[in-house]
């Protein structure tokens, strides 16, 4: 828990300090960015002077694998109907 609340502070710090900087906003997606990575660095959400993205790069709000917490079967569905 602690390094998640270490982790989550720094994540704060960036992005408060992205937020409030006067200089150009630059930002080169080359691989992937997902999830707080995108906030933090400079992402769509605070438009950039400049974004470039690598033609094979990925933008998501979720990391690939994660999105399966969120998303029900329909036998879930189901069971959650039948109580």
């Amino acid at each position: 828990a602690e390094s998640n609340t270490n982790r989550l502070k720094a994540q704060g710090s960036m992005m408060s300090a992205v937020a409030c900087a006067s200089v150009p906003k630059i930002t080169v997606v080359i691989g992937g960015c997902h999830g707080g990575d995108s906030y933090a660095m400079c992402g769509r959400a605070f438009d950039p002077n400049f974004l470039f993205l690598w033609p094979n790069a990925r933008v998501s709000m979720l990391a690939p694998g994660h999105s399966d917490a969120f998303v029900q079967t329909e036998e879930e569905i189901t069971q959650m109907n039948d109580m």
